[in-house]
């Protein structure tokens, strides 16, 4: 369901902030150019924060209490929809409502004749419904693939969820590989980019982003080699072939989705050896102002394939449901955790069986996986799915929503007048009803939620009064529960993958989402449920020269992360 679909009717009343038109917040890289996309905040990261940033941020891990009501057992969301037919691999996932922890029956499958299907769990998590009782979710894998032809009955409980008839389409299987040039980063528009040129990449770029700015820029070029060393010479020793993946996939509204893939080259452009190569993944913020996907080799994401690939990995970066190479063909799933966490697992299968029949080459198991924005949400959300696929070994994020409920609320409440909490002390406001409706298409496409938007915003896309007093008021209570069981801070689910060291990083002043965030899932991915190689905070160096200096070039509520994003790419290189 498109965006402006949402305005079903003019309600009665005018608010104050205006929303604008459909255009999402834009990305930080787009906003502030090459050193808000490049330079910016440290050089080796890896430890805590530097005094004095958002490493003051007190932890707020009061968990939201569940209180026991009368709340039936039901339904809310079940994935595939009722009536469609599906992959051989499906998930299925569903969300419900119940009295009590555990008070409700568990999800199974059965052949069509009430035989068990073996089934994994993928995903379980309840929290509190702020009216009492719980909100869950369950996602499954059936440990073979489905027979194509053959109906399989869902059963919460004893209760029938759907039935589901299997046919012969694989989610993760590839459908083509084509050639795309490179659009972005001052490299030719080429589909071969040679070593020589992904080193001088920074170097290109910044002279080419920064032209109108020329004795600044020479300025904070000069500042760069000592402050992004890895960026600066990356030390590229293969060349990168740049190409649009599509594949067969579990998502709806598509039968196919696309994705980017760089992959390392000879100079001629002939193949490697590609057997246990390492992959390194790239996610990007799905509310970004650009329809287009990554697989366009026009966004952020090539920058990290080129240098993914000049290092010898495979690069690969999923378009998620709703873009594609051709553009929006609907809402993506912003911040809804089982599809951004499922369509990144099957471009992995997708490329991993590409890579077999067409160089004979088995992959490596070794993954690195790096996001900002929303990005980094979909990389957390990624790991339980991962994590049966190989050994994740990093999980970068920038300035990611992780309390997706606490996000929203600590700025509609501060719109409403009350005094911000932790997670609005430096949220522009201005900037966030955008980002309440992208979220509010993702829940209504993907999670089936009822489509009252036209309480939220007029016919002129302002927020209503009526809505924030309602939300102040518990009057929107099933879109809190919506956006709890959307997040991953305050959950029961366990992230088990003991290779994998997280590092996170988040600006003290970010804008649009607070660094509370990640405070807080730092402090909960060090509790003993976890089980992960290291957890640490990414170092945003909001004192370093070359930050100072770049900052006052720009207005913009996301400068600060987008100046971080330069050291999150300089600490990736140093990585790979």
């Amino acid at each position: 369901m498109r965006l402006t679909s949402l305005l079903l009717r003019p309600p009665p009343s005018v608010g104050t902030l205006a929303v604008g038109t459909r255009r999402p917040v834009p990305h930080p890289v787009l906003l502030a150019g090459l050193l808000l996309a490049l330079a910016g905040c440290g050089g080796g990261g890896g430890g805590e924060a530097p005094p004095g940033d958002a490493s003051a941020l007190a932890p707020t891990l009061d968990l939201d209490p569940i209180t026991p009501s009368d709340r039936p057992c039901a339904v809310t969301s079940f994935r595939p929809r009722l009536g469609s037919s599906v992959v051989i691999n499906p998930e299925p996932t569903l969300i419900y409502t119940g009295p009590a922890p555990g008070a409700c029956s568990s999800l199974r499958m059965t052949d069509a004749q009430g035989q068990p299907v073996a089934t994994q769990v993928v995903v379980q998590s309840e929290v509190a419904h702020p009216d009492g009782g719980v909100v869950g979710r369950i996602t499954l894998r059936p440990e073979r693939e489905l027979v194509p032809g053959q109906s399989y009955r869902v059963l919460w409980g004893e209760q029938e969820v759907s039935v589901l008839p299997a046919i012969d389409r694989r989610a993760g299987r590839p459908i083509e590989a084509v050639d795309t040039p490179a659009k972005r980063w001052a490299v030719p528009e080429s589909a071969l980019i040679q070593p020589s040129e992904i080193n001088g990449l920074l170097e290109a770029w910044s002279i080419a982003m920064t032209e109108d700015r020329s004795t600044k820029a020479k300025a904070l070029r000069d500042l760069m080699p000592a402050e992004l060393p890895h960026l600066s010479n990356p030390a590229a020793r293969y060349a990168a072939r740049i190409q649009t993946l599509r594949f067969e996939t579990i998502a709806e509204q598509a039968l196919q989705l696309s994705g980017l893939m760089v992959l390392p080259v000879q100079p001629d452009g002939s193949a490697l050896d590609y057997s246990n190569m390492p992959v390194v993944i790239g996610l990007h913020n799905s509310l970004d102002s650009d329809p287009m996907g990554p697989s366009t080799a026009a966004q952020r994401q090539l920058l990290t394939g080129l240098l993914a690939a000049g290092k010898g990995h495979i690069f690969i970066a999923p378009d998620l449901d709703g873009l594609s190479d051709k553009g929006h063909h609907g809402d993506p799933p912003y911040l809804v955790l089982h599809h951004n966490g499922t369509q990144v697992r099957e471009m992995l299968l997708a490329v991993r069986e590409h890579i077999q029949q067409t160089y004979g080459a088995t992959i490596g198991k070794d993954i690195r996986v790096v996001g900002d924005g929303s990005g980094g949400y979909t990389a957390m959300a990624s790991l339980p799915y991962l994590s049966t696929e190989g050994t994740v070994k990093l999980m970068s994020t920038l300035s990611s929503p992780f309390d997706v409920a606490r996000s929203f609320e600590g700025g509609i409440l501060a719109m409403a007048g009350e005094p911000r909490n932790a997670y609005a002390t430096h949220t522009e406001l201005s900037a966030l009803p955008e980002l309440i409706m992208g979220s509010l298409s993702g829940l209504i496409d993907y999670q089936d939620f009822s489509p009252w938007s036209t309480e939220v915003v007029d016919a002129q896309r302002q927020v209503l009064p009526s809505f924030l007093s309602g939300y102040k008021e518990g009057r929107f209570n099933e879109l809190r529960a919506q956006w709890r069981v959307n997040g991953l801070v305050r959950t029961p689910q366990r992230f088990v993958s003991p290779q994998t060291k997280v590092v996170m990083y988040h600006p003290s002043n970010d804008g649009l989402f607070s660094a509370q965030n990640t405070v807080d899932m730092l402090t909960r991915l060090r509790s003993p449920d976890h089980s992960l190689a290291s957890v640490q905070r990414g170092d945003c160096r909001e004192s370093s020269p070359l930050t100072l200096a770049a900052l006052p070039l720009w207005q913009s509520p996301t400068k600060q992360t987008a100046v971080c994003f330069g050291y999150q790419m300089n600490d990736l290189a140093a990585e790979l």
